[in-house]
């Protein structure tokens, strides 16, 4: 896996998505499969949740489970794949979550931060700085908008949707 792509396997969707429920089947490596098939065995919950989805904050875990599976992966797969190409046909669960596939708590072990890189929003090593810069202009509002929260803005320090909701921070 390209650095690249593995940058963005660590960026995405994150924080907010605490509590994201648990994986309706045993992991394996078909995740997105199996969590696709759980989550869409229910037409009139997919119907509930594509014409009047509540708030990300007053889901259940059943009613998480159902908007990220119809709201978040095809549009987070999507931001990915013109991000990395190599997302179009490798985006599953486990490209945000880590290896968390029974609660997806958030943030998740895809990758540490150092403050000092959040701080400065400088990311050495290959390809590290662009990764971040799609990450801060693409994921962030995108997935802050989907879940219905603020972007976090460094240089206000507000909003509440950020880096480290996604990534842990040492």
């Amino acid at each position: 896996m390209s650095k690249i792509a593995m940058w963005s396997v660590m960026c995405l969707v994150c924080g907010a998505l605490i509590g994201c429920g648990e994986d309706p089947e045993p992991a394996d490596d078909n995740t997105t499969t199996n969590n696709s098939a759980a989550m869409n065995n229910s037409s009139a919950a997919n119907n509930q949740a594509t014409e009047d989805p509540k708030p990300w904050a007053e889901l259940d875990q059943q009613g998480r489970q159902m908007f990220m599976a119809t709201e978040v992966m095809p549009a987070m797969k999507e931001t990915f794949t013109e991000i990395d190409a190599s997302y179009a046909d490798n985006f599953t669960c486990v490209t945000c979550h880590g290896s968390d596939t029974e609660t997806f708590a958030m943030p998740s072990d895809i990758s540490v931060l150092s403050a000092e890189e959040l701080g400065t929003f400088t990311f050495e090593g290959e390809g590290r700085q662009e990764i971040a810069n799609a990450m801060a202009s693409s994921v962030v509002p995108q997935m802050a908008a989907l879940l219905g929260q603020e972007p976090y803005n460094p240089e206000t320090n507000t909003g509440t949707f950020g880096c480290a909701s996604c990534h842990m921070v040492q």
